[in-house]
């Protein structure tokens, strides 16, 4: 969307963990993190960013995020 740029390096979504969402899937795409809130909770605790794996995952690449994947599209 128009809100994604390249100055972007973390998308907070509940939809790290599961359905995705417009932004969730702009991260991916654009190879950014996509991480749920509970890692700014547990890095304001630490008093630094922690290690994003724990709480989401970031396509760096090496794989097409849609490959071998379907999609049914149809107006509502």
């Amino acid at each position: 969307g128009k809100d994604m740029n390249d100055c972007i390096t973390h998308v907070v979504s509940p939809a790290a963990g599961g359905q995705k969402t417009v932004r969730a899937l702009a991260a991916e795409l654009m190879g950014r993190w996509c991480v749920t809130e509970e890692w700014i909770v547990q890095s304001l605790k630490a008093g630094k960013f922690v290690s994003e794996e724990p709480f989401g995952k970031r396509n760096a690449g090496e794989k097409k995020p849609f490959e071998n994947t379907l999609f049914y599209l149809h107006s509502t």
